[in-house]
Protein backbone atom coordinates (compact mmCIF):
# COMPACT_ATOMS: atom_id res chain seq x y z
CA UNK A 1 0.00 0.00 0.00
CA UNK A 2 1.39 3.26 -1.35
CA UNK A 3 1.21 5.98 1.46
CA UNK A 4 1.19 9.49 0.90
CA UNK A 5 2.27 12.27 3.21
CA UNK A 6 0.93 15.89 2.97
CA UNK A 7 3.02 19.14 4.06
CA UNK A 8 0.87 22.00 5.47
CA UNK A 9 1.57 25.34 4.73
CA UNK A 10 1.93 27.02 8.06
CA UNK A 11 -0.82 28.60 9.79
CA UNK A 12 -0.83 32.46 10.64
CA UNK A 13 -0.86 33.26 14.20
CA UNK A 14 -2.22 36.40 15.92
CA UNK A 15 -0.18 36.09 19.04
CA UNK A 16 -3.02 38.83 20.49
CA UNK A 17 -5.48 35.87 20.26
CA UNK A 18 -6.23 34.52 23.86
CA UNK A 19 -7.04 30.89 23.33
CA UNK A 20 -10.82 30.04 24.87
CA UNK A 21 -11.73 26.33 23.17
CA UNK A 22 -10.15 23.63 24.25
CA UNK A 23 -9.94 20.84 21.74
CA UNK A 24 -8.31 18.07 23.68
CA UNK A 25 -9.20 14.82 23.29
CA UNK A 26 -12.11 16.08 20.63
CA UNK A 27 -12.68 13.48 17.45
CA UNK A 28 -12.85 15.33 13.60
CA UNK A 29 -13.98 14.05 10.80
CA UNK A 30 -13.76 15.54 7.22
CA UNK A 31 -16.81 17.28 5.48
CA UNK A 32 -15.60 19.19 2.69
CA UNK A 33 -12.53 17.76 0.44
CA UNK A 34 -10.72 18.50 -2.74
CA UNK A 35 -11.14 16.63 -5.30
CA UNK A 36 -7.27 15.53 -5.18
CA UNK A 37 -7.39 14.83 -1.49
CA UNK A 38 -7.75 11.42 -0.05
CA UNK A 39 -9.37 11.99 3.96
CA UNK A 40 -13.39 10.62 3.59
CA UNK A 41 -16.21 10.64 6.34
CA UNK A 42 -14.52 7.21 7.04
CA UNK A 43 -11.17 9.40 8.34
CA UNK A 44 -11.00 10.29 11.97
CA UNK A 45 -9.06 13.49 13.36
CA UNK A 46 -7.45 12.84 16.98
CA UNK A 47 -6.42 16.10 18.73
CA UNK A 48 -4.49 17.03 21.33
CA UNK A 49 -3.78 20.04 22.69
CA UNK A 50 -0.92 22.71 24.22
CA UNK A 51 -1.97 26.28 25.12
CA UNK A 52 -2.51 27.04 21.40
CA UNK A 53 -1.22 24.32 19.41
CA UNK A 54 -3.54 21.42 18.32
CA UNK A 55 -2.20 18.19 16.85
CA UNK A 56 -3.90 15.79 15.15
CA UNK A 57 -3.38 12.25 14.34
CA UNK A 58 -5.44 10.48 11.90
CA UNK A 59 -6.25 7.36 9.94
CA UNK A 60 -8.84 5.58 8.10
CA UNK A 61 -10.16 4.62 4.66
CA UNK A 62 -7.21 5.08 3.01
CA UNK A 63 -5.30 7.08 4.97
CA UNK A 64 -2.83 4.51 7.04
CA UNK A 65 -1.56 7.26 9.44
CA UNK A 66 -1.28 11.14 9.38
CA UNK A 67 -0.46 14.31 11.25
CA UNK A 68 -0.98 17.51 11.54
CA UNK A 69 -0.10 21.00 13.27
CA UNK A 70 -2.37 23.58 14.23
CA UNK A 71 -3.00 27.26 16.06
CA UNK A 72 -6.62 27.98 17.21
CA UNK A 73 -8.06 30.87 16.34
CA UNK A 74 -10.52 31.91 18.75
CA UNK A 75 -13.32 32.38 16.84
CA UNK A 76 -16.02 30.22 18.52
CA UNK A 77 -16.54 27.27 15.67
CA UNK A 78 -15.26 23.84 16.35
CA UNK A 79 -14.23 23.11 12.74
CA UNK A 80 -10.91 23.36 11.20
CA UNK A 81 -10.09 24.94 7.71
CA UNK A 82 -6.47 23.06 6.64
CA UNK A 83 -4.40 24.04 3.29
CA UNK A 84 -2.15 21.13 2.26
CA UNK A 85 0.43 20.05 -0.39
CA UNK A 86 1.78 16.61 -1.07
CA UNK A 87 5.26 16.23 -0.97
CA UNK A 88 5.24 12.80 -3.29
CA UNK A 89 4.01 12.29 -6.44
CA UNK A 90 2.69 15.43 -8.58
CA UNK A 91 2.76 17.52 -5.20
CA UNK A 92 -0.75 19.06 -6.03
CA UNK A 93 -2.08 21.54 -3.34
CA UNK A 94 -5.99 21.35 -1.69
CA UNK A 95 -7.80 22.22 1.03
CA UNK A 96 -10.24 20.28 3.45
CA UNK A 97 -13.00 21.08 6.26
CA UNK A 98 -12.81 19.36 9.32
CA UNK A 99 -15.51 19.67 11.98
CA UNK A 100 -16.12 17.74 15.72
CA UNK A 101 -17.92 14.53 15.63
CA UNK A 102 -20.51 14.27 18.50
CA UNK A 103 -20.23 12.05 20.70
Amino acid sequence: MLIKRRRLKPPVCKPSVRVAFNYQGKTFRPVVNAANGEVTDATSFHDEQSGDIVTAAYAGGSIVYGHLIALVEADGRLRLHETWQWISGDQSQGTSTIEEVEK
